[in-house]
């Protein structure tokens, strides 16, 4: 009613606001107010009238209705708190549950393994035992000693053996062939990389498509449009020290402001924003795209002026108005841009302000304080606050290509901002397509770190396997029983079993992720590398003699390799399929992809690289070095055993398996485990953002600083979905908030949610459309609702014309709302 704070509100301040002349209150003049003595000019006393006043709680009139609870504290019931949301962790006498259980858990098998060891040695008491007590027993077992199982399973390993034997003795036949056949259908399928799509819009990737959030997003979308794309800075003073100035409550005193109300920092924010927002992009036919052609503009077509939801707007984005300053008649203090920013914070809707300037934004919108100051102390102390906000809405489009030109310009605002800095104020931003660009530079920027993992393992297979030794005091002999071409076969047919699942997937319009180009080739690497050495050094430490033919040797090796390959590759393979039937996009295509690549990895390795192993050996017999195949040298058999063999043989082996440490291992993993299962109900579920991008991103940077000084988050949505009869008053009861509406309403709820916005995390009560229409249907507004041209067209309420009359309406009851009973005299909404 002052145009300022209720705490700072007087008689002679109400009088001048309401004597100010401002058509958008329906004051047609100025009015000069003159105070003088409780006397008319006649000299008679006056007194006030003896005027009954109604308070807020009770009803004004017979048959009317109080002020609603979210209008009125002294309406409200008694009610019983806002509910946790958060479910409290059970505990036992302030220890958690969880620990108890593991403490317990660990005693109980502590004990039971030491009374078990102790038993077992008093029995074996002078009895030394050695690894030789640890190797099978000689001989053999007949089927009568398996039951129907065991000698299932047994026919089947002997079958395996069988079939792998007789193909290990096909690829030492005919190695060329086999290679070929592999290295085909692997080429075959790594074509589809040219077709692969990638999906890298967060909602694709974390969300099940049938999820409620998911299911109730796709309906407001398709009904009411997706949410704007929104641009975000936040800037604040490098000088987070606060300043004295002139206090707006007592005018003979002095206050502490925050450091983002200082003048100068203001005036290099509106440098900034300007900046922003006269950025023009170019689209690839030459289209200039500038933040008008894109943003979000709510009271067009009568105001174009994009939606910037900034401090500066308090000014409607006019840098002039920073340095103006008034006096008050009463007590000649000086306003200035301080004062107004204040007044705005305590009341937006304020139409002007005692510097004289509005605090309705250039796009016709008041401004919340929260929105736009940042990291103040409390919750309504705004004049703390150490930095600001500045959020630019752009429209937004189902289809993407209605969002190209809105693209565009992001792209443009964002590569402008990474290259700012300056001396007195820093800067974090994030634009709508921020997440989606920093998801496809780490996938780049990981290439690199997939081409140095895998040289190191084939470094490293290349010196693992690799049997050196020099014959003759002749260097080239070092290459004999080398493994260099071996190691960089196995490590390109790793890559290839990554590139032959995501091709052959492509092929079926499966869309590949980020994640899996991040993952999956370290995943099949390790995988791979594993199998390598299986095979080679199952042949390297072979009791066989060099006399007997190499088919038969490479049957016997493969026979007794190839199946547990299979069976652990078909393990993984399975476990993988398993995973694909989470409902989260992100892990079953990744579970997809790794299932289908671990496949490929086996099939490559019992084709192309057995064949390569092959072609190797007969190399290495023949006395041919590698890189240099045409020279024969005389060379003698190689070592069998290596470094880690005699390590863990000669070392490892007797430590661990010795009387007290087997004890103490046990203890050990029993320890890890209850501790880790104490530790678990700590473990926070959800997905936090902050993880999604590199460590090095802006959008990280922005992260931190929302965390700081965003006090209040996105909008929250609630929409009734059915067929809904608004003209119904029984059904607006129901949703409605306003007076005499029901007390457990929608908007009543909601409003009570946000009383206890600490449980519910609701800032603010909702704003409810149906509350606006009806206070737009008031009868005593001015002007009146519903009124019309002289054509029957519609005449909007900031239009000044006697060409406009209002139309009669039969009214329904005290508060304007329509009811059945007047369907064909009242107005109606619009769905």
């Amino acid at each position: 009613m002052c145009g300022v704070s209720v705490a700072e509100c007087s008689i002679s301040q109400w009088f001048n606001f309401m004597g100010t002349y401002n058509e958008n209150i329906g004051v047609p003049f100025t009015i000069d107010f003159i105070v003088g003595q409780n006397r008319s000019s006649s000299g008679a006393p006056i007194s006030p009238p003896s005027t009954h006043i109604v308070p807020c709680s009770q009803a004004p009139f017979p048959g009317s209705s109080a002020c609603s609870c979210q209008d009125c504290a002294a309406t409200c019931r008694p009610e019983a708190p806002f509910p946790i949301i958060t479910q409290g962790k059970c505990r036992i006498a302030s220890i958690d549950c969880m620990l108890i259980l593991s403490l317990v858990s660990f005693g109980g098998l502590c004990f039971a393994v030491v009374f078990f060891a102790a038993v077992q040695y008093g029995l074996r008491r002078g009895n030394e035992t050695d690894l030789a007590d640890f190797k099978p027993a000689a001989g053999t077992l007949d089927d009568a000693d398996l039951g129907t199982i065991e000698s299932l399973g047994s026919w089947i390993e002997s079958q395996l053996e069988a079939m792998c034997a007789h193909y290990g003795q096909l690829c030492t036949r005919r190695p060329l062939t086999v290679f070929g056949f592999g290295m085909l259908v692997a080429l075959l399928c790594s074509t589809g990389m040219f077709f692969v799509r990638f999906t890298t819009d967060p909602v694709e990737l974390w969300s099940c498509r049938g999820s409620r959030a998911r299911t109730e997003k796709n309906f407001f979308d398709s009904n009411f449009g997706p949410f704007y794309r929104t641009e975000q800075l936040i800037v604040y003073p490098r000088d987070q020290s606060f300043f004295l100035h002139d206090n707006q409550s007592n005018v003979f005193e002095q206050g502490y402001y925050g450091p983002a109300f200082r003048k100068p920092f203001l005036k290099n924010v509106f440098e900034l924003q300007n900046a922003v927002t006269g950025l023009t992009a170019e689209m690839g036919d030459g289209t200039q795209i500038t933040l008008r052609d894109v943003c979000f503009k709510p009271m067009a077509p009568d105001n174009r002026n994009c939606t910037i939801m900034s401090i500066l707007n308090y000014f409607q984005n006019d840098v002039r108005l920073l340095d103006e300053v008034s006096a008050d008649d009463w007590t000649g203090a000086e306003f200035d841009y301080l004062d107004h920013i204040l007044t705005c914070a305590h009341n937006p809707y304020t139409v002007a302000s005692r510097l004289g300037v509005s605090c309705i934004s250039a796009f016709g919108v008041p401004l919340q304080p929260y929105v736009i100051l940042g990291d103040f102390n409390t919750t309504n102390q705004f004049d703390s606050a150490r930095g600001v906000v500045i959020t630019i809405l752009l429209d937004n489009h189902l289809a993407h290509e209605g969002n190209e030109r809105a693209v565009a310009w992001e792209k443009e605002f964002v590569r402008y901002l990474r290259n700012i800095s300056h001396a007195n104020y820093t800067i974090s931003f994030m634009a709508e397509r921020s997440i989606q660009d920093e998801i496809d530079r780490e996938s780049q920027s990981d290439a690199f770190t997939i081409l140095i993992s895998y040289m190191f393992m084939f470094g490293y297979v290349a010196f693992a396997l690799g049997q050196y030794q020099v014959t003759g005091n002749n260097l080239c002999t070092l290459l004999i029983h080398s493994k260099i071409m071996l190691g960089v076969a196995g490590v390109l047919i790793v890559a290839l079993s990554v590139t032959s699942s995501i091709g052959l997937y492509a092929f079926y319009g499966i869309p590949a992720t980020m994640i899996i180009l991040e993952v999956q080739p370290f995943l099949v690497l390790a995988v791979g590398v594993d199998n390598i050495f299986i095979f080679v050094q199952s042949y390297q430490r072979a009791d066989a003699s060099v006399s007997e033919p190499l088919c038969m040797r490479m049957a016997r090796i493969s026979g007794e390799v190839i199946p547990s390959m299979l069976l652990t590759s078909l393990s993984e393979c399975l476990c993988f399929f398993l995973g694909a039937l989470s409902s989260m996009p992100a892990v079953k295509v990744f579970s997809l992809y790794a299932a289908l690549a671990i496949f490929f990895n086996f099939f490559l390795q019992i084709t192309c690289f057995l064949s390569v192993f092959i072609l190797d050996v007969r190399r290495q017999e023949s006395g041919r070095p590698e890189l240099c195949c045409c020279k024969q040298f005389t060379t003698e058999p190689a070592n069998n055993d290596g470094y880690m063999l005699h390590l863990f043989s000669n070392y490892y082996a007797p430590f661990i398996l010795s009387k007290y440490i087997r004890i103490a291992v046990i203890l050990a993993f029993f320890a890890w485990l209850c501790s880790s299962l104490a530790i678990l109900g700590g473990v926070q579920l959800g997905l936090d953002q902050k993880m999604a991008v590199p460590e090095d991103s802006y959008v990280l940077s922005h992260f931190k600083s929302m965390d700081r000084f965003l006090s209040v988050g996105p909008p929250v949505y609630f929409v009734v979905k059915g067929d809904v009869d608004f003209s119904d008053r029984y059904e607006q009861d129901k949703i409605c908030s306003g007076a005499g509406c029901g007390y457990n309403s929608l908007g009543a709820q909601i409003a009570r949610a946000a009383r206890w916005s600490n449980r519910s995390y609701i800032a603010h009560p909702a704003m409810n459309w149906l509350d606006d229409y009806i206070d737009w249907m008031q009868p005593h507004g001015d002007p009146p609702c519903c009124r019309v041209f002289s054509n029957g067209s519609f005449c909007a309420a900031s239009v000044m014309s006697t060409d406009c009359s209002t139309r009669a309406l039969g009214w329904c009851d005290v508060r304007g709302r329509w009811g059945i009973e007047h369907r064909q005299k009242c107005a109606r909404p619009t769905h």
